[in-house]
């Protein structure tokens, strides 16, 4: 892991047991959220869906305020223009992004670096089928030598964080990105390279998953 960064990993409710017990939960978490959170999380249809969402956010509130040694009210997020959230307040150099997906989550710290993380579950066959839209020549030609789940999720976790790092959204054209997997990590192209170049990393999780760690 590079100096001054650290992910942690969230184990996330798998489905609602009781519904009256988890919407206790659900609304004690509610309350740690800002107002555009609140909006935001009961836009979710299901109970666990929304759940999971709040405590994302709230694990979130926690780390940030845990690194900055400070109450977690004091912790004010918002997001960029292009939505990557952002701390609002206290002005800091912290750098954060956090990802979900079924059962688990990430969440990352970076001390000063941008930073982008992302998690999925390994795409089923539907899903493989629509990433060929979004995969540049180099990485389509890669799926054809490695036509598995695993290496399609891999090059989408990886394009996913850097896009995340980044911070421009669905903005950059996501052909003209290329992200493939080498010894040391990925190796990231761009049409518009960055300055310094951008970094990214497989990070290592359950079976079932693929992750993946991006630095500015």
């Amino acid at each position: 892991m590079p100096s001054g960064v650290h992910v942690w990993q969230l184990v996330l409710a798998t489905d609602v047991v009781d519904d009256a017990v988890t919407e206790q939960k659900y609304q004690r978490l509610l309350s740690l959220l800002a107002v555009d959170e609140r909006v935001r999380c009961q836009r979710y249809h299901r109970l666990a869906d929304r759940l999971r969402y709040a405590v994302m956010r709230a694990a979130l509130r926690h780390l940030i305020a845990d690194h900055l040694q400070l109450p977690a009210h004091c912790i004010q997020l918002g997001s960029t223009p292009f939505g990557k959230p952002c701390l609002l307040a206290p002005a800091a150099q912290l750098q954060f992004n956090l990802s979900h997906s079924q059962q688990l989550g990430l969440i990352a710290l970076s001390a000063q670096r941008p930073v982008g993380v992302d998690i999925e579950a390994l795409a089923n066959t539907h899903q493989q089928q629509a990433l060929q839209n979004v995969f540049s020549p180099r990485e389509q030609a890669y799926c054809l030598q490695h036509p598995h789940a695993a290496a399609w999720t891999q090059l989408w976790t990886g394009k996913e964080a850097v896009l995340k790092a980044l911070g421009t959204g669905l903005t950059t054209a996501l052909t003209t990105l290329s992200v493939l997997p080498v010894a040391t990590g990925f190796e990231v192209s761009l049409a518009e390279p960055t300055s310094p170049p951008i970094q990214a990393w497989p990070l290592p999780v359950a079976d079932g998953y693929q992750a993946a760690l991006a630095l500015l």
